[in-house]
């Protein structure tokens, strides 16, 4: 296990995670011409300064995260990188021109110690139309002020607060996502059932030691042999705390997904994670944290017959979908399914007139076809954009230990092939785009 990871680092949140700033400027003027073609773009104000009060160190790059910077400024003497900044443009001085939405990723600790600094010049044509300069950091809005002079502006803007809401929210998911952890640990060794812990949960325990500050949810796996032993036994969690909820229990006649999860009902954690069946859910599992359970299906060695069988999968899924109470494009924007939209909705409409019950035991039985264990397996029962992944079934084979906190957790044996597999380069950090968690509801708009 790794003992030297960055995120062990004591600190705020956002001082691990970095802050993601937009600007915007609600009108634009013609200031020059500096688009490619050489014809005029609307910008609004030029970017003097924008970070820390007193930057803590003399570098503008963020040491080992090359997707942030501890700040930037006019003129701009570093090489132009889209994952730190993303919609200012630059003129032939290399300064940094604001165009109607900017957005630049900061990561200092100095930031929330001494305020975020903001040095504009108001060029005189924009002072005098009413312009609306709005500064937000993950989604929330610190500054909003008409430019109504010209010139150098300043504004240094208090961070203490900012994201409070969602850092109180990950404290309390983080409390209670141990608390299913525990108990989940607890009856698959009281019942000989062999687990291990995957995703978010394993790259920590792995590489920081300690669960991802910004992850809020847990995910583990058991065989086919083990889901389905588990589901006799689910019984033993009648009346207490706990509840086992497999997708017809969520809602029989409104799709949400394949997953089965155990519930913590005791508590109740405010989440998006059923928003898309809010209020038709039959089991009461909304606003409450769940563990997933994959299913490590058995798959095909010859890679035709694996994506035949995928593909199949992904088709039923498509088909449930149609199933959803709400459907929204936006939902899927940027991930591995936003290119295969058009295919979905095909199936969904298929779907809409064959009853969902009949989809279900389809998926069902498609996803059990090989029956005996080969070189390869998938998680049969997960989301629709990763239901092509497979994996070698020697990774899972033998459990190993490792610590994820003060918990002593069972992580695939061999961890590191798992973890290029699900993630490429696990050692890094990754984008900025993904340190967030995925169901938390803002609280600090």
């Amino acid at each position: 296990m790794k003992s030297d990871a960055p995120e062990k680092a004591k600190g705020s949140l956002f001082d691990r995670k970095g802050y993601e700033i937009e600007i915007l400027f609600s009108k634009g003027i013609n200031s020059f011409a500096v688009d490619e073609n050489g014809g005029p773009r609307k910008l609004g104000a030029r970017i003097d300064y924008l970070g820390a009060c007193e930057p803590s160190s003399d570098t503008e790059k963020c040491p080992g995260d090359r997707y942030f910077m501890s700040r930037f400024s006019s003129p701009y003497r570093l090489e132009k990188d889209e994952n730190t900044m993303y919609g200012p443009v630059f003129d032939e001085d290399d300064n940094i021109w604001g165009d109607y939405w900017n957005i630049f990723m900061l990561k200092d600790p100095a930031i929330r110690k001494t305020g975020l600094r903001l040095i504009l010049y108001v060029p005189e044509k924009l002072s005098k139309i009413g312009a609306i300069l709005t500064v937000k950091a993950d989604g929330t809005v610190i500054l909003e002020k008409e430019l109504t002079e010209c010139g150098r502006i300043e504004e240094v803007i208090n961070m203490e607060e900012v994201g409070h809401g969602m850092e109180e929210y990950l404290e309390e998911a983080h409390r209670q996502q141990k608390i299913l952890l525990t108990e989940w640990i607890r009856f698959c060794e009281a019942h000989g059932i062999e687990y291990r812990l995957i995703c978010g949960g394993a790259l920590g325990a792995w590489r920081d030691g300690a669960p991802v500050p910004w992850d809020d949810d847990t995910d583990v796996c058991v065989t086919r042999e083990g889901f389905e032993k588990m589901k006799k036994l689910a019984g033993e969690w009648d009346g207490t705390d706990f509840m086992l909820a497999h997708p017809e229990d969520i809602s029989e006649d409104v799709f949400f997904d394949f997953m089965t999860r155990l519930v913590y009902m005791k508590e109740e954690l405010p989440s998006s994670l059923f928003d898309r069946v809010r209020g038709m859910t039959d089991c009461g599992a909304e606003d409450h944290a769940v563990l997933d359970i994959y299913i490590l299906e058995n798959g095909f060695d010859l890679a035709l017959l694996h994506w035949l069988q995928t593909a199949a999968l992904s088709g039923l899924y498509g088909a449930a979908m149609g199933h959803r109470a709400h459907f929204d494009e936006s939902d899927y924007q940027g991930s591995s399914l936003e290119r295969k939209l058009v295919w979905v909705k095909r199936m969904m409409r298929i779907g809409k007139k064959i009853p969902l019950g009949r989809i279900r035991g389809a998926y069902e039985r498609v996803s059990r076809l090989k029956k005996r264990p080969g070189k390869y397996a998938f998680f049969s029962n997960g989301y629709i954009g990763c239901l092509s992944w497979r994996f070698e079934r020697r990774w899972f084979e033998k459990g190993r230990k490792a610590m994820l906190g003060d918990m002593e957790v069972i992580i695939p044996g061999m961890i590191e092939e798992y973890l290029r597999r699900q993630y490429g380069n696990f050692e890094e950090l990754p984008h900025a785009w993904s340190r967030r968690p995925g169901h938390y509801k803002h609280t600090d708009r």
